[in-house]
């Protein structure tokens, strides 16, 4: 197929986070978790 994929429908059946790393320091114990605006999340912040 040519072109460029496109997701045109996305439905999130369950959400589990197993493990937390931090991309910049690998550190696992002092990662905070923070929930996303459209689940809950504060409003002030961006997807």
């Amino acid at each position: 197929m040519a072109g460029v994929p496109a997701v045109e429908e996305r439905e999130v059946l369950s959400e589990e986070v197993e493990r937390i790393q931090c991309r910049w320091c690998n550190a696992s114990d002092g990662v905070e978790i923070v929930a996303r605006p459209e689940f809950g999340g504060p409003v002030s912040e961006g997807p």
